[in-house]
């Protein structure tokens, strides 16, 4: 009961501010009118009432966006390290005077509201708390000077691109895209421990199927290598330095052998001669068998990270790069290449195994994604409801309040008659 009852008078509270905004400020609704501010202005007071009805005035308000756009456009001009004495000079003079309206407008805001104490004031409401952050942090910045190696100052002038904020609270639609990104974290983190579910899945069934599987035997240059060799190896290709690894096909050696692990071909062993070990007869190339690295099937790319499914760790990460498109066609064609643990690939050996990557994408996509957009959606439209006062409407109800808003906003003019005489009607 006591929920409903706090519910009821937020809702009442936010019909109350509706009303405000549409037929106007009204000193006898507000609740901050029920009592002193400052201990000095009582709720009868001319000059409070006065004060009141400037603040709140829409001509007010839409001179303050102006100066808040205003100090936006100076924070996105402001170039510390290329400007002239003369630029700084006047960059420095629009900050105070932009954060001397910031002080006029929260004082006259405080002696009308109050500041904390009672319901109603200044600081009671979130919208305000943001922008008396904003003035505090422009008001120290001006306090402490312009001295650029105190770390304070630094800190203070970071701080300045919180102002755009301000803005927020003038248009009710982008309050409402605010309030709904802070209502969705909770769902949204849940939505995500269900994708950490699917990836955990996932995961799992990779490193059973494509474990140990991608790995391949590289040719590597070592030492001093002739241009010719180069040339040779790679058939004009431009490489980038003398540590550059690539595949041959068909790949000899093209086999492994593990100490701990039974070999997969169907022989069970790997011939000296074609395991995958040691350097060449000429001494210039030695083998590596590793995994592939992101950016080439070919080459084995020292600034590159490797991809492979060996634990579930790796298996993850692989698996949320895919889920980016990010180099997933790389993965997919290793993968549809391998032929077992200690084996070389073969270029179109598993080709089925795309289908198992297409199907991921479209689950990851049109699945796990969708639910993250319905979540945001939906607590949009409830978070909608509870902005204006239309939690307990029914539809009907909704639009009839929406069509009086509308019509109070619009200005009357009145369609006079044809006169009947007929020079007149000229």
């Amino acid at each position: 009961r006591r929920a409903n009852r706090e519910l009821l008078n937020q809702l009442s509270q936010k019909l109350s501010l509706r009303r405000t905004k549409t037929l106007g400020f009204n000193h006898e609704t507000h609740p901050a009118f029920l009592h002193r501010t400052l201990y000095m202005f009582p709720p009868d007071s001319k000059f409070r009432i006065s004060l009141a009805y400037f603040v709140t005035d829409n001509r007010v308000e839409n001179f303050i966006l102006a100066i808040i756009v205003l100090s936006c456009v100076v924070l996105a001009i402001d170039n510390p390290s290329q400007q002239s004495e003369r630029k700084m000079t006047a960059i420095y003079a629009v900050e105070v005077v932009v954060t001397t309206i910031f002080t006029i407008e929260v004082v006259l805001k405080v002696i009308v509201f109050g500041f904390i104490q009672k319901p109603g004031s200044y600081l009671r409401d979130k919208w305000n708390i943001l922008d008396f952050c904003v003035w505090f942090v422009s008001a120290l910045d001006l306090l402490v000077g312009n001295n650029e190696n105190l770390t304070v100052v630094k800190i203070l002038r970071s701080f300045r691109a919180l102002r755009p904020l301000r803005v927020i609270r003038q248009f009710e639609s982008l309050r409402i895209v605010v309030r709904t990104l802070f209502h969705a974290i909770l769902p949204c983190f849940q939505v995500g421990f269900l994708s950490l579910i699917v990836f955990y899945v996932c995961g799992i069934m990779c490193v059973s199927f494509f474990g140990g599987k991608l790995h391949a035997c590289y040719h590597c240059l070592q030492g001093n290598v002739s241009d010719n060799l180069v040339q040779e190896q790679f058939a004009g290709a431009t490489i980038a330095g003398r540590d550059t690894c690539w595949r041959v096909y068909p790949a000899q050696p093209n086999c492994f052998a593990y100490d701990n692990y039974p070999f997969d071909n169907p022989n069970k062993t790997c011939p000296i001669e074609n395991q995958c070990i040691g350097e060449s007869e000429d001494g210039n190339i030695f083998f590596s068998w590793s995994n592939p690295t992101f950016g080439s099937l070919t080459f084995l790319s020292p600034d590159s990270s490797k991809y492979y499914f060996d634990n579930l760790f790796r298996s993850i990460l692989t698996l949320y790069e895919i889920s980016t498109l990010e180099s997933w066609l790389e993965v997919m064609y290793a993968t549809t290449d391998m032929v077992g643990i200690g084996l070389e690939p073969i270029r179109g050996s598993n080709d089925t195994v795309s289908l198992a990557w297409i199907g991921f994408i479209f689950m990851i996509h049109f699945f796990l994604l969708q639910i993250f957009v319905a979540v945001i959606v939906d607590s949009f439209l409830l978070t909608s409801d509870k902005e204006k006062g239309n939690a307990f409407m029914s539809p009907r109800q909704s639009a009839w309040v929406d069509a009086r808003h509308r019509a109070s906003l619009s200005k009357f003019k009145p369609k006079p008659q044809r006169p009947t005489n007929c020079f007149r009607s000229l």
